[in-house]
């Protein structure tokens, strides 16, 4: 009789934070990496909390109703200065700027430069993104000299508006972005990746007296993982949106795989599991000349390798 799996609960959040930069864990569920490492996943979701810069996960993990989640490690950051509680990244999952700058004519010879004296849209209006760009626009040499609009519509309105002509430039998620991409009513002129540089954008995350409990199925959480991140850079957009497109009903097949070549591109998904300790204290210091943390963070404290 074999050997009954380990089950891992892990929270998403809630439905807008279903995003297609997170489709790693769904590689390793789809293509059978967590069942040959004797684990079961169960992926749950909470009601609301997607807009904040907590996320609606967080509380899950604490309650103990998931052992994990995925989310910034910004967030763990916070919540060890301030006190309210200690979490742990255990895992790799987006290892860089997600969002593109977009807009609505090709672009071909873009340079930074072309931002100075327009307006910017920032349509999803989220806490990393917003401080990761504006670190860059003093970076290119353009603080002040661009004007950042965070978008007082939904996701969905915003970008409706910029196609129809709000603002110059906008900055946003492929995600949302994707489908507009693929019918040619807006371009991504620039990744942001490429310009952040390595930062551990998302990762997977929980308590450490959980860890320290189940680190044999973490471990092999992780290992899974590897796997897929292995697999994801072995194949193109269109096997993989063939692959775990029944994830994202609602998104078109076609503009999900020229959204996943995009990310591939500008090496969105880290190469393994590990959070390297540079890219986190850089990513620290970011937030700290943001004004989000007072100091920078502890990567002993925060990163749980499960080497």
């Amino acid at each position: 009789m074999s050997e009954a799996r380990a089950l891992l609960k892990l929270n998403e959040g809630d439905p807008s934070e279903q995003r297609l930069y997170y489709l790693p864990h769904y590689v390793a569920a789809d293509k059978g990496f967590f069942a040959g490492a004797n684990l079961e996943v169960l992926f749950t979701r909470t009601a609301t909390g997607g807009h904040t810069v907590r996320g609606g996960q967080i509380p899950a993990v604490l309650s103990g109703e998931a052992d994990l989640t995925i989310g910034g490690p910004m967030v763990t950051m916070k919540m060890l200065e301030e006190g309210t509680a200690h979490l742990v990244n255990i895992c790799a999952a987006v290892r860089t700027h997600p969002w593109y700058l977009l807009s609505r004519q090709p672009m071909p010879e873009f340079s930074w430069d072309d931002l100075r004296g327009r307006t910017v849209v920032d349509i999803a209006n989220i806490g990393t993104a917003t401080f990761t760009f504006s670190s860059l626009l003093k970076e290119k040499g353009l603080a002040g000299k661009v004007g950042l609009s965070p978008a007082p519509l939904t996701e969905s309105e915003a970008l409706a508006a910029f196609v129809a002509g709000d603002g110059d430039f906008a900055i946003q998620h492929l995600h949302a972005a994707g489908p507009a991409l693929a019918k040619g009513e807006v371009f991504a002129v620039q990744d942001l990746a490429t310009a952040t540089g390595g930062v551990p954008w998302s990762a997977y995350i929980a308590l450490p007296e959980v860890v320290d409990r189940r680190r044999a199925d973490f471990k092999a959480f992780a290992e899974a993982m590897d796997r897929a991140f292995a697999w994801i850079c072995e194949h193109d957009g269109t096997e993989i949106a063939a692959l775990i497109g029944h994830r994202f009903p609602f998104f078109p097949r076609g503009a999900m795989a020229m959204a996943i070549d995009l990310y591939r591109k500008a090496g969105l998904w880290p190469p393994n599991q590990f959070i390297p300790q540079q890219d986190f204290e850089r990513f620290s210091r970011l937030l700290v000349e943001a004004g989000w943390l007072s100091a920078p963070a502890d990567y002993e404290k925060l990163v749980r390798p499960l080497d």
